[in-house]
This record gives C-alpha cells, structure tokens and sequence, in this order.
C-alpha cells in the first residue's frame, strides 16, 4: 500500500487483496471466534484504504473488492451489517471520485452498509455525492483529532446543518453520530448535538 503519515518505506501496511481465497479463510475464522467470545450486534466495522491509495482506482475494482468484503461477512453472519467511516472520501477525494465511490458503495446491497460522515461539522460528503447513492448514513459530529483540540464550536453553523440534513438528506439519512477522538474535550458541543438528536425526531412521509 501507499506510505502513512510520513513514515518511511519500511513501515508501509500491507493488504491482503480480498479476492485471495485466503482473505475469506482468514475474515471467517477471526469472526468465529470474536462472535464465540463477544456474541454480535451484527454492526462490522471496516475501513480498507483509510488514507492509503487503492492498489487499483478502476471503479470495477473497487466494486470487487466490497462485494467480496462483504461477501466473506455473511458467510460468518448472514445478517451481516458493514459500518463504514467515510473519512477517506473526505481525505483523498482527489481519487475518491463520484464513480468510484458509488462504484465502491452500491458493491453492498441497500440497506447492509451504514456511512459515517465522518467530519460533518467541516465538510458534508452525503452533499456531494447524492447522499451516499442510497446506502444509509449518520451525520457525525468529530469536533476533536485525538483530544487535543481545544475548546471551540460553532453552534450556529453545527445547528443549522443538523436541522438541514434532518430536512434534505434523504429517506437513507439514519441519525446523528460523533466520532470524536477522545474524551474529556469541549463536552458543550457534544452535549448539544445529542440534544439535537434526541429532540429532532426524523420523520419520514
């Protein structure tokens, strides 16, 4: 894969291509024995190529590569539901363009895939890209990169996207999320949006 965060050559990850037979073999047992262990809820977080380049950008490429990702999913648990950040759409959107990402998303049947907008307060992917194709979503609330941002908001503007998107996301916008990156930061702002959450009921026609 592509260098991370400026480390040198020798610490790059590797990926195992999920149309090797081993992938499937390996995702299987390593559920088996989490679902023997924990039991399940069914939600899978998974993140492939959260700032790392895609060994290919050709959208069919990419479409194998979550077909077969989920694929290998309900093969240990048929109610099987991926969650997915979408960090990666914001982060490298050079690459991450409309036909990929579709591409990459609608690989998953409906409704088998939740997205996180990760960083909503910043930028709204669901606006650029037909609210995610169809596939459902959270607006997230992140507010912090590893507790160390200081106190700040802006309530008027994280308010009134929240309303928007309640109005204007879709029938596949699912809720309010935070993927915050630790605790003990700004619990203002945290405590507003959950207010929004719980005193903005999503209504559907």
């Amino acid at each position: 894969m592509s260098s991370w965060g400026g480390f040198d050559d020798a610490y790059r990850a590797y990926f195992l291509d999920p149309m090797d037979p081993l992938f499937s073999k390996i995702q299987k047992l390593f559920l088996t024995e989490q679902k023997r262990l924990y039991g399940s809820d069914h939600v899978y977080g998974i993140d492939p190529f959260n700032e790392m380049e895609a060994p290919s950008w050709e959208p069919e490429y990419l479409a194998r590569v979550s077909r077969q990702i989920y694929g290998s999913l309900t093969q240990c648990d048929p109610e099987a539901t991926w969650l997915q950040m979408t960090w990666l759409f914001y982060f490298d959107r050079q690459h991450w363009t409309n036909e990929r990402i579709n591409a990459y998303l609608n690989a998953v049947p409906q409704n088998r895939m939740i997205l996180l907008d990760y960083f909503a307060e910043n930028t709204e992917v669901w606006k650029s890209t037909e609210s995610y194709f169809g596939q459902p979503f959270l607006w997230c609330y992140l507010g912090n990169f590893g507790g160390n941002t200081m106190l700040c908001g802006n309530l008027e503007e994280t308010g009134r996207r929240i309303e928007n998107v309640i109005a204007h996301g879709g029938t596949n916008f699912q809720g309010l999320g935070s993927t915050l990156e630790g605790f003990d930061v700004n619990p203002m702002m945290y405590e507003y949006v959950f207010e929004k959450a719980w005193s903005s009921p999503l209504t559907r026609p």
